[in-house]
């Protein structure tokens, strides 16, 4: 399952078995985060415009 609504403050998706939370509290000038299913890869940007990306069971 991949949800939001929790945020989580360090900026990271919070992983548990069977589950990905991608809310990484953009509202309050955190990351947006995106979740590519298929190669497991995150990708985000801030309002910054930074950018960054990571495999998923890296973070």
């Amino acid at each position: 399952m991949i949800c939001g609504h929790t945020p989580q403050k360090n900026g990271l998706p919070l992983m548990m078995p069977g589950w990905v939370c991608i809310d990484t509290d953009c509202q309050r000038g955190g990351w947006l985060t995106c979740l590519d299913v298929d190669r497991d890869h995150v990708y985000q940007a801030n309002e910054a415009g930074n950018v960054r990306e990571f495999p998923l069971a890296g973070n």
